[in-house]
């Protein structure tokens, strides 16, 4: 068996024409899918029961919660190509905490119990920082830190609004820090 390499996270090239979603990559989109149609299914029968609050407020929320989960490392996988061991176990411990979030959607709009949620969105973010290994410091700490602000509103029973804006929160440090350095690509 030959030895396990860790390969430091380089950016891919940028001439690369098509790249070839992986078996891993499709099977996490799959896993975000079943988060989106428990969101959906919540909906719907909010609607037919006229919880309001809930199709309102509630689906727009965790929809925007799953969404950017999913673009964050949708984008982080199409920008770095690295497919090494600390790479696939990051994404598979974060398949169980989106399956996790999964879970949870429809007790947390219906009965605002955001402990599963949570849990699995705890999970996907604090794993996001090292599996990335690259970037500055407030890249690398804006997941992780709203991930516990997620963990503790959740635990003190925040209203499904006040939980929106904390995942909304890293988007804010995203969008006004600097990006990170790409590595150099050859000619």
């Amino acid at each position: 068996m030959p030895p396990v390499r860790i390969r430091p996270m380089a950016a891919r090239d940028v001439h690369e024409e098509h790249r070839v979603a992986t078996p891993l990559e499709l099977f996490f989109d799959l896993c975000f899918v079943v988060a989106v149609a428990q969101a959906a299914s919540t909906l719907h029968h909010a609607l037919a029961e006229d919880h309001l609050k809930v199709a309102i407020i509630g689906y727009p929320t965790a929809f925007f919660a799953i969404w950017w989960a999913w673009m964050n490392f949708t984008w982080f996988s199409s920008a770095y190509d690295n497919d090494d061991l600390i790479y696939r176990l990051g994404v598979l411990v974060q398949i169980v905490g989106v399956l996790i979030l999964a879970a949870g959607v429809p007790r947390a709009l219906l009965l605002d119990d955001f402990a599963v949620v949570t849990l699995g969105y705890l999970m996907i973010w604090l794993l996001h920082a090292p599996v990335r290994r690259s970037g500055d410091v407030a890249h690398r700490l804006a997941l992780p830190v709203a991930a516990v602000a997620v963990l503790l509103a959740g635990a003190l029973g925040a209203p499904v609004l006040v939980m929106g804006l904390i995942v909304a929160a890293p988007v804010v440090l995203l969008v006004i820090s600097p990006p990170p350095p790409l590595a150099a690509l050859p000619d």
